[in-house]
């Protein structure tokens, strides 16, 4: 879903409407892809490798190869490295929530279903979702439109080119009108 994003994170944000807080919502909904921009920086190598440290934290999760190898596994190097990995996981929502509810519970409320309806947006592209790293690496699809990219023009005329984006547009952006109807 690529413009659908911007409807989801304006009808949370009627559900306590303010400017404030549509920023806000937008800025968490969209907070997932600061991993494409790591991996544009340059820095997914240096994330990868800190995520494989965290994950060797857990329980059954010990992997005696050497940190480099683990880092060319196809979990961190498949569609875009990094992308779609860490950051679209529910670990990551609640961390980044229990971080905005030192300031604000309603903030952290707004920040978790933000993050969570990213997901759900991004959930049915074939590329899947790590929702339960890192406990597992496994990634969760609905499959309903073919992966496109994740960066770049192509990405967007890809996913369009396609009927159920359309489809899930259109739904998406007819809950928003009506959100803002009720309010």
């Amino acid at each position: 879903m690529q413009f659908g994003h911007v409807a989801l994170a304006l009808s949370i944000a009627t559900y306590d409407w303010s400017i404030g807080n549509a920023l806000f919502c937008l800025g968490m909904h969209y907070l997932p892809n600061t991993d494409s921009l790591m991996v544009k920086a340059g820095w997914d190598q240096k994330l990868i490798r800190g995520a494989i440290r965290l994950e060797s934290l857990l329980p059954g999760h010990r992997d005696d190869r050497a940190p480099e190898v683990i880092a060319r596994d196809p979990f961190w190097v498949e569609k875009g490295g990094f992308h779609c990995t860490v950051t679209h996981s529910v670990a990551f929502a609640v961390a980044v929530s229990l971080l905005v509810s030192l300031f604000s519970w309603e903030h952290a409320l707004l920040a978790f279903v933000a993050i969570i309806s990213h997901y759900a947006a991004d959930i049915g592209s074939t590329v899947g979702l790590p929702l339960l790293w890192p406990f597992t690496r496994r990634k969760y699809t609905l499959a309903l439109f073919e992966d496109t990219g994740w960066w770049g023009r192509e990405m967007f005329i890809g996913y369009y080119r396609q009927p159920m984006a359309w489809f899930l547009e259109t739904a998406v952006l007819g809950f928003m009108l009506y959100r803002f109807w009720v309010i």
